[in-house]
């Protein structure tokens, strides 16, 4: 039964399913409430300013520098790098220009251990469970990815990060990653809330299968519809009989 507010067509391929031995997971936004855990670590600083908008002209501030990157603009900068700069440019906006490093150091963390949308631990240790194994397709470092697993309470068996191959999905060099261990790309299946990334996980080059997971973010690609669309991982689980 579709979600009422799924922009997608509700899809649960089967052979997909029936197919699928390893997940790549997608964690901001798909496993975790990054904007969220941002909103709260500056509205603890100072209740007075919008948590909502600062946490979007964080992430505002960091794609554009990320754009400039896969641009050929700037050199290669890891997600840690480009999230402080992120940072530094859009503190003058909330008049925290001069703020100490220990306020930067805490907005900081909320990156590293961003909190888990609440149906995520349990959704992946069923999965688990169930035989599958579990791995990480993100910008963020390794060392970061690490963390939010630790966060979540769950460890993955690969982690996938963008620093490994100095690129950045929608480079298809993210995804090669999976390439090589043990699966054929009709057993790999992406599971994010990104349209776009799923988007490069089906292409020709790549051939992975898809699932989106709706966390109330508007589709970016209108001209893309994954195999499974699911509303929270919860019923991703589900769908996959674990």
């Amino acid at each position: 039964m579709p979600h009422p507010e799924n922009p997608l067509s509700h899809v649960h391929n089967p052979e997909v399913i029936g197919n699928t031995r390893l997940f790549l997971f997608d964690l901001y936004d798909t496993a975790v409430d990054l904007n969220g855990t941002i909103k709260k670590g500056i509205t603890g600083l100072d209740a007075t300013i919008d948590g909502v908008l600062f946490a979007r002209r964080w992430r505002e501030q960091y794609s554009q520098l990320l754009d400039a990157f896969q641009d050929g603009k700037i050199p290669w900068l890891d997600l840690d790098t480009l999230m402080r700069r992120g940072l530094e440019e859009v503190l003058p906006e909330f008049n925290l220009a001069d703020a100490p490093s220990e306020t930067k150091d805490k907005l900081i963390d909320a990156w590293y251990h961003p909190e888990p949308w609440p149906d995520t631990k349990n959704a992946l240790e069923r999965l688990r469970k169930k035989g599958y194994t579990m791995a990480t397709m993100s910008n963020a470092t390794l060392t970061m990815q690490r963390e939010i697993a630790k966060t979540i309470g769950i460890d993955f068996d690969y982690y996938f990060s963008s620093d490994a191959v100095e690129a950045y999905k929608q480079n298809i060099r993210m995804f090669q990653q999976a390439f090589g261990q043990g699966f054929g790309t009709h057993e790999i299946t992406m599971v994010a809330n990104w349209l776009g990334d799923l988007k490069t996980a089906a292409s020709a080059n790549i051939g992975f299968n898809t699932a989106y997971v709706y966390r109330s973010k508007d589709p970016s690609e209108a001209d893309f519809e994954a195999d499974i669309a699911a509303r929270d991982l919860t019923e991703l689980a589900d769908v996959f009989g674990a």
